[in-house]
């Protein structure tokens, strides 16, 4: 995209625009946000003259708009029989849209109804102390009345005595001279009638008024030294030129610029981009979503604490699907040709939404196998325990592909879940998605199907883990968010590991991840300091709360004498074998790590394929 100058255009006429529909918001943008605070803090800095920001807009072709669009909350558009905007906008908000409608809010006032700031149902008015700013105490000159107590403030004889000015008398320069030239009157014929009462000489009146006309003006001039700043206040705009609606390099320049500004407004994704595009061909993503989360359990449960990213997550699916659709046509033929975001946006509308419930039923299936114990499954069985979100999208393709096409032959669909589960636990163990997640999705994507074909063919992801493996240095990992840390709990899931002392008496699912040298122990018995020492992930497992209770004052030599039956039989599922347990009864906690680092590695070994054990 060409190089942008910024334009400087006066705030007060933004918001004119906007509020005649000049400039509107592309159907993507999220709804309002800011709290009062917010307002009144950015009112505060329009006072004081400080820089609030650049403006993006996007310049339209009324006739022919690239997305969906709406009016900014607060403003009301007249509408045609058929209930469309008659108005043709000229800009689109891409970055100020949180500013413009804070300030639209503030200057016009528009109903409850229509919009209210975060936290509150209730609609505010927003009124400036004229006293504090002769005392150039800007700060506390803003402040904001729900609409049920403002009916004094709205009163102009107690504006007058007050000098207190409501923010919508703010909204021009003609405006705000009304207001102040009525103040004066006010003013002027107040005392006019206090001298009279005094003296009836008339160069004493005239010289009272002169006195009192004169401080009235010194008073404005120290208002108008912060509210000038306000009703002159200018602002850079950049302007993206106009695009066509199918011009998909433009759209996914578009796409690239919302994702890499870092305003004070919501981080859009392109989740919302797509919903504009395709809202004009009768497809509602947001509607399709909640549809989703309502028809599978499992997307539902563990896209709760994000579903922002699992949004996007799901369109990543959808793209890898349709790239190896398209693997075999030329390039001018396909439709994406990586699961880039700025490629995702212009994916076709044409069998979206059957192609949105196919991959939605293979993701749903995916996070099933993540999250299973069983023998097929990868062990993550709290949504805490999910080594790598972003990975679900590869594993979501890969199953479609196994499972929902003809391409495979039996013997080459038990060769690509044996694939899929090397892939996998290489991926976890070599933290392959911490980074360029979507180029390694795809390329994954691609390999691992080649490798399903071809029985000579080793992915490289999988041929790189088994050559790095062996120097995993496991004493080090203590950070519970690392995949390695997450993907070792899983392998204790997996290996049905039960409570050390509630062998029979508490849920799997109740289990919590401890210490096993208690960490009490070593600092104060043992005299070890070093945090990452204590807490390596050689030195945790899956137990009870209540087990860590009684366990954490003393020492294993102790407390292994406490566990029910056979203590190996116990400790094994938890990587803790007789050479193990006799470090612990010796309270010997290097040789502990040592060898329990070499059983964990071994098992990894054997999952990722290639290896023996050390």
């Amino acid at each position: 995209m060409d190089k942008l100058d910024p334009k400087m255009e006066e705030l007060l006429d933004i918001l004119k625009q906007a509020q005649e529909g000049k400039l509107v918001l592309p159907q993507f943008q999220r709804d309002f946000v800011w709290s009062r605070q917010d307002i009144a803090d950015l009112l505060v800095s329009l006072l004081n003259g400080y820089f609030v920001g650049t403006f993006l807009f996007l310049r339209t072709d009324p006739t022919k708009p690239p997305f969906t669009w709406r009016p900014i909350q607060g403003v009301n558009l007249p509408t045609d029989g058929n209930g469309g905007y008659i108005v043709e906008p000229e800009a689109m908000i891409l970055d100020g849209q949180q500013r413009i409608t804070s300030l639209h809010y503030v200057f016009y006032a528009p109903p409850r109804d229509v919009v209210t700031p975060k936290y509150t149902s209730r609609r505010y008015l927003f009124f400036l102390k004229l006293e504090e700013l002769e005392k150039d105490n800007v700060e506390e000159a803003v402040f904001s009345v729900n609409e049920d107590d403002a009916r004094k403030y709205l009163d102009k004889e107690y504006q007058f005595e007050h000098k207190i000015v409501p923010f919508t008398e703010l909204s021009s320069k003609l405006k705000w001279k009304n207001w102040v030239d009525q103040f004066k009157k006010y003013h002027r014929d107040k005392e006019k009638r206090t001298i009279r009462q005094r003296t009836s000489d008339v160069d004493t009146i005239l010289q009272e008024l002169d006195r009192i006309e004169h401080e009235i003006e010194e008073k404005v001039k120290k208002w108008e030294k912060y509210i000038n700043n306000l009703l002159e206040f200018k602002v850079p705009v950049l302007y993206l030129p106009k695009i066509e609606p199918n011009d998909k390099q433009k759209l996914s320049e578009v796409c690239t610029i919302f994702e890499k500004m870092n305003s004070t407004g919501v981080k859009l994704s392109v989740f919302d981009l797509l919903t504009a595009r395709l809202y004009k061909d009768n497809i509602d993503l947001h509607k399709i979503w909640r549809d989703t989360v309502e028809s599978f359990d499992g997307i539902r449960k563990l896209s709760e604490d994000n579903p922002d990213l699992f949004k996007v997550l799901m369109l990543r699916a959808l793209g890898l699907m349709r790239v190896f659709r398209d693997k075999d046509k030329d390039k001018g033929e396909k439709e994406i040709s990586d699961v880039k975001n700025r490629s995702l946006i212009n994916l076709s509308p044409v069998n979206f939404e059957e192609d949105w419930w196919t991959v939605a039923e293979y993701f749903d299936k995916a996070i099933g196998r993540v999250m299973s114990t069983n023998q097929d499954g990868f062990g993550a069985f709290l949504p805490k325990w999910v080594p790598y979100k972003p990975i679900l999208p590869v594993l979501t393709a890969l199953l479609y592909y196994v499972e929902g096409t003809r391409e495979l032959s039996s013997p080459e669909k038990g060769r690509a879940y044996t694939l899929i589960k090397q892939w996998y636990w290489s991926s976890v163990f070599t933290e392959r998605y911490s980074s360029a997640v979507e180029s390694k999705s795809l390329s994954d994507t691609m390999e691992l199907i080649r490798a399903f074909h071809d029985s000579e063919y080793v992915p490289s992801m999988i041929n790189e883990a088994r050559a790095r493996i062996s120097s995993l240095n496991l004493h080090t990992i203590s950070r519970r968010g690392s995949a390695v840390y997450r993907g070792i709990m899983n392998l204790i899931a997996l290996n049905h590991a039960r409570d050390f002392l509630q062998v029979d008496a508490i849920e799997f699912h109740n289990l919590e991840d401890h210490h096993i040298f208690p960490k009490n122990f070593l600092e104060k018995r043992m005299r070890i300091k070093d945090s990452s020492k204590t807490n390596t992930i050689l030195n945790r497992t899956l137990i009870s709360d209540e087990t860590n209770r009684k366990i954490s004052a003393t020492s294993p030599k102790e407390y292994i004498e406490w566990i029910p039956g056979d203590p190996e039989k116990v400790l094994k599922p938890h990587f803790i074998d007789s050479e193990c347990i006799s470090a612990m009864r010796e309270n010997n906690y290097d040789k502990f790590l040592e060898r329990r680092k070499i059983l964990i590695l071994n098992k990894v070994k054997e999952l990722i394929g290639g290896h023996d054990s050390i």
